[in-house]
């Protein structure tokens, strides 16, 4: 744990000091004589985070997309056969519904996630300075059971597990660069949690019984879920020199 803080440390000077690379959001060392901390102006702390939130949008959307086209075949296929425990009818009304609502829910996981950098950076800045960025600055998008929370739950402890390392670099590195304390992990957007009950409150309005739900959920660990160090490796790479 604390070669990562130090890993992280390393890394968060890298970003502070390449004011001259044209791939990285130039920071203007704006120096605090009491503390010598650099401190960075609400300009580039939003253009930080449109590049994180566009990056992460990116990746949810097309994972989700994928995820849509990877449901919908394996419904497909099983209507030519007998599948344990699910009837037939229950499974074209599965791929019905899903194909219905997928853009609703694609709009409403990237919308969740748009939101929660505008709350960051109402965070960092302060609620006088956030006139200046609205979610229209970002990639906006127009527009229960027991089993299911378990279902999440798992799949938020195993992406963390797997992550941990880039989920402490980029929860210090927001912290240090947006100056928020403690940016807990169920308001971080780029977090297992966040994400995965995002998706959760996302996919509500697509009515499926448990256990389509629970296939549904499953293709969103394996599709989306299980590959988030793809993206947490993309936004550490933005942060240091794209």
């Amino acid at each position: 744990l604390r070669n990562s803080f130090l890993i992280a440390a390393c890394l968060l000077v890298q970003v502070v000091h390449m004011g001259d690379n044209d791939k990285v959001v130039p920071i203007n060392r704006t120096s605090n004589p009491r503390t010598h901390k650099t401190v960075l102006s609400s300009h580039q702390r939003k253009e930080i985070l449109k590049k994180i939130n566009a990056i992460e949008i990116k990746y949810v959307k097309l994972r989700v997309a994928t995820l849509f086209n990877n449901i919908d075949e394996y419904f497909f296929d099983k209507t030519g056969r007998t599948v344990t425990g699910i009837d037939v009818k229950v499974v074209f009304e599965a791929m019905r519904e899903l194909r219905e609502k997928r853009d609703t829910v694609d709009t409403n996981l990237r919308n969740a996630i748009t939101k929660q950098f505008v709350d960051i950076y109402k965070t960092a800045v302060g609620a006088s300075e956030t006139k200046e960025f609205r979610e229209d600055d970002l990639c906006l998008v127009d527009n229960d059971n027991l089993e299911k929370t378990v279902t999440i739950n798992n799949m938020i402890s195993s992406a963390r597990e797997r992550n941990h390392r880039e989920l402490l670099l980029l929860n210090v590195g927001m912290q240090t660069l947006f100056g928020i304390k403690d940016l807990k992990e169920d308001l971080n957007p780029l977090s297992p949690q966040f994400l995965c009950n995002s998706f959760l409150e996302a996919s509500r309005i697509v009515e499926l019984d448990l256990q389509t739900s629970l296939i549904f959920f499953k293709h969103f660990e394996r599709i989306v879920a299980r590959d988030l160090t793809r993206l947490y490796k993309h936004v550490l790479d933005m942060l240091i020199e794209a």
